[in-house]
């Protein structure tokens, strides 16, 4: 869940859109806690749609989407101390980092028929993600 904003043009007759949205990401708790740093668990991208043909419309897209997860503790028994008692440890992961970038089009044959198709690059990992594509 997010807590945030979005933006929305529509531009030149509604043949161009720009959407652009951000905010912070609810922990499981689903409070705010103003303490951790919105670079650690925020949400924010754009879209850019344009209307090329009467039916048609190919969009591009970004999204960067950060998770760090709560520090937790843990008894380890295999790293006791002289006395063996087991030690706690504090894990603290990280903060999680996901960009993408998409492209995805549209078009509808006269109201009879609809192809679409969406294309994910994954930033981080520099391949594609997830393909897809629909007709009817």
């Amino acid at each position: 869940m997010i807590d945030g904003g979005l933006v929305k043009a529509a531009l030149w007759d509604r043949r161009v859109s720009v959407s652009a949205y951000g905010g912070y990401n609810v922990v499981q708790s689903r409070d705010i806690r103003l303490s951790s740093k919105f670079a650690d668990n925020s949400l924010y991208g754009a879209q850019v749609t344009v209307a090329p043909v009467e039916n048609g419309i190919v969009g591009l897209s970004y999204m960067n989407r950060t998770r760090k997860p709560e520090p937790f503790t843990t008894i380890r028994p295999s790293t006791a101390d002289s006395l063996f008692n087991p030690m706690v440890v504090i894990i603290a992961h990280s903060p999680q980092e996901e960009q993408y970038t998409s492209v995805d089009a549209r078009y509808s044959f006269e109201d009879r028929a609809e192809v679409s198709g969406r294309v994910d690059y994954d930033m981080d990992y520099e391949r594609i993600s997830r393909a897809q594509g629909f007709a009817r």
